[in-house]
């Protein structure tokens, strides 16, 4: 009974957040014609209801018609890679930053880490929000943040032993090239204090974690999120039945990507996200791109929030072969 009051106070807790999005959202170029017909929902599933938010939207309001406060509100801003366009802009105020640390580190608690631990981050930081954004939820936790960011494989494997490092966060290609580093040059593993590994930024198949786990006798874990939303809002327990998603801070949809139709459970479509508590650059029903699906049933760690599969691929990774569609990601699967 407790868990389920539980879930109704989150249920209206998301919809009146939901619907301050909205009327903060109307104070920025973008969503002040987008969302103009549209005042108060009263029900979550209303949200149906609202346009969708693509990422051209963003590059053609690039940089400031995304932004619902004044620019003298604004710390902070991080990008998109920027590979395929114009890079797109999260702005974040001080209140942006601070719940947003505290909300993801819900994550990085689920991971174990704690004040006890020493993370090393072997990603870009600058103005990718990967590896600065989960830097300030770590150290939400009190954990040790080494921010190696890109450097030389003899570099990141000499301060990965100096500093006793027990976790591991870069992309499952590193940790590969990482590996073939060690091994090449007689370094034993026995000379780290590696307990686990974050494979994030790149979508990446069972196959190839159960090769990193193999080669570097650890537990990975996969992390999800992207800039126009926030880094780290979907993340693995130790059981890794599917992402926890961080359902008090993003509504998630899996729509139809062909018609934008509303998907039931365990179908895959395209991941649609609005966020529910960003003040500088708050998002509606934002089409990632990222192909997923949300998983029934509960998870065996008992935590209720929304799951859904780790990402296959994206919608425009997809070729074309006289007529025929074929996933590069189930190419990788033959090597």
């Amino acid at each position: 009974m407790r868990l389920k009051i539980n879930m109704n106070n989150l249920y209206r807790e998301n919809l009146r957040n939901l619907n301050r999005t909205i009327k903060n959202a109307k104070k920025s170029p973008l969503y002040s014609k987008k969302l103009k017909n549209f005042s108060q929902l009263k029900s979550i599933k209303e949200i149906s209801k609202l346009p969708f938010t693509t990422k051209q939207e963003l590059r053609d309001y690039y940089p400031f018609g995304g932004l619902a406060v004044p620019f003298n509100k604004v710390i902070e801003v991080h990008t998109s890679s920027g590979t395929t366009g114009k890079t797109t802009l999260s702005f974040f105020t001080k209140k942006d930053l601070e719940i947003g640390s505290k909300t993801i580190s819900t994550a990085w608690k689920n991971f174990g880490i704690n004040n006890e631990s020493r993370v090393q981050f072997i990603m870009s930081y600058g103005l990718f929000s990967g590896a600065a954004l989960n830097t300030y939820a770590i150290q939400e936790l009190g954990g040790f943040v080494l921010p190696s960011g890109i450097q030389p494989a003899f570099k990141q494997v000499e301060l990965m032993m100096d500093f006793q490092i027990d976790t591991i966060v870069t992309t499952p290609s590193y940790f590969l090239y990482l590996y073939d580093y060690l091994e090449n040059n007689n370094i034993p593993l026995n000379k780290f204090k590696l307990k686990r590994g974050i494979a994030a930024g790149e979508i990446y198949s069972e196959k190839t974690r159960g090769i990193i786990e193999s080669k570097f006798n650890i537990k990975i874990y996969d992390h999800y999120g992207l800039c126009e939303v926030n880094t780290g809002i979907a993340y693995e327990c130790n059981h890794r039945t599917g992402l926890h998603l961080l359902d008090d801070y993003v509504i998630a949809e899996v729509i139809n990507p062909d018609t934008g139709d509303i998907l039931p459970s365990e179908q895959f479509g395209e991941l649609v996200l609005t966020s529910l508590k960003k003040e500088a650059s708050p998002v509606i029903r934002y089409r990632t791109g990222d192909i997923t699906r949300i998983r029934s049933g509960d998870c065996p760690c008992a935590n209720k929030s929304i799951r859904i599969e780790r990402i296959k691929r994206r919608i425009d990774d997809l070729i074309f072969i006289k007529g025929i569609k074929i996933d590069p990601y189930e190419l990788k699967e033959l090597y």
